[in-house]
């Protein structure tokens, strides 16, 4: 995956990010518990993660330095820095409906976002949020900077996958808080259906960035990404995990145990089983007999947690023997 260095050349701009980090210097002698000590270091050292900041303002330096200070602000906020992976519920890197892969033609990382496992639920979104600012968050500082493409697959959605919200955060961070990192937006088979989405992906982008969204078909893909570099859904021949029990962190909880840590009601935990029921089915993620009803099994695993009754009731399978 390609890296771009701090030594990219910026000599045009190192005025301006000197300029950039004098001010940053003063605010830090006031305030310097405002900001991650990581974060703080990759201001001082790395003149691409000052420049990116320059480039999504038009090099206006005011305005690159208000922006620079708001994304440290927020990823300050937001813990990213302590928070570990397994933070989160098993289930969603099980299901990982958003990933980074291999590059594209250009070298560009890929971003890939099934949208058929993001289903309308109102009560996960803010869970489902965090862990993609985290999963953005966790990227960029493994990549140092990296430019992206997003690849958004829209096979097999109906109205049920129209959780939108979880799309729009997605390109926000990338648009606000890692900046000028977007190089393209492969929204793939999008169904008719599903079309009024696009009025609402095309909004979300600056007016003067519009040509990077893209749409187009799965037999289309090979254009930007070679086949080797594309997992198998879409196509493509790349043997490189992306779902499962491989991808998830060790010791992290179930999604029950998370939502009863987060404080997450009753109603909401058992909504969200409904909702996603047929799709745990379909991939297997509980060892649920065909008649089981996880609705029931998730009120009855919450009852023997507040019970401090021994865990059993639903289990992801362990993966195969390679």
């Amino acid at each position: 995956m390609t890296k771009i260095k701090s030594e990219t050349k910026t000599n045009r701009s190192a005025p301006q990010i000197k300029e950039i980090r004098e001010k940053f210097a003063k605010l830090l002698d006031k305030d310097r518990d405002r900001f991650e000590e990581v974060d703080i270091k990759r201001v001082m050292e790395d003149d691409w993660f000052v420049k990116r900041f320059l480039l999504a303002r038009g090099k206006k330096t005011d305005g690159a330095y208000k922006m620079l200070v708001s994304t440290l602000e927020w990823r300050k906020e937001q813990g990213f820095a302590t928070l570990p992976a397994n933070y989160f519920p098993a289930e969603l890197y099980y299901v990982n409906g958003m990933f980074d892969y291999e590059p594209d033609r250009e070298g560009n990382t890929t971003i890939h976002i099934r949208v058929r496992y993001i289903l309308r639920c109102g009560p996960l979104v803010p869970h489902a949020v965090k862990w993609a600012s985290k999963f953005f968050y966790d990227l960029d500082t493994r990549l140092e900077g990296a430019f992206y493409t997003v690849v958004i697959d829209f096979a097999d959605c109906g109205l049920k996958n129209a959780e939108f919200d979880f799309i729009r955060h997605a390109l926000n961070v990338l648009k606000n808080y890692i900046p000028a990192c977007l190089k393209r937006i492969l929204v793939v088979d999008l169904p008719l259906i599903l079309r009024f989405g696009y009025g609402l992906v095309r909004g979300w982008i600056p007016e003067s960035g519009r040509n990077i969204l893209i749409f187009l078909t799965r037999a289309e893909l090979d254009t930007y990404i070679d086949k080797e570099n594309l997992p198998d859904y879409l196509g493509g021949t790349n043997k490189r995990a992306y779902q499962g029990m491989r991808m998830v962190p060790e010791g992290c909880p179930s999604a029950v145990e998370y939502g009863l840590r987060a404080g997450v009601p009753l109603d909401q935990c058992l909504k969200i089983a409904k909702v996603y029921e047929p799709l745990v089915k379909e991939i297997g993620l509980y060892e649920l007999d065909a008649g089981d009803c996880l609705v029931d099994r998730v009120e009855k695993e919450i009852r023997c947690i507040k019970e401090g009754k021994q865990i059993s009731s639903l289990r992801i399978p362990a993966p195969a023997a390679a």
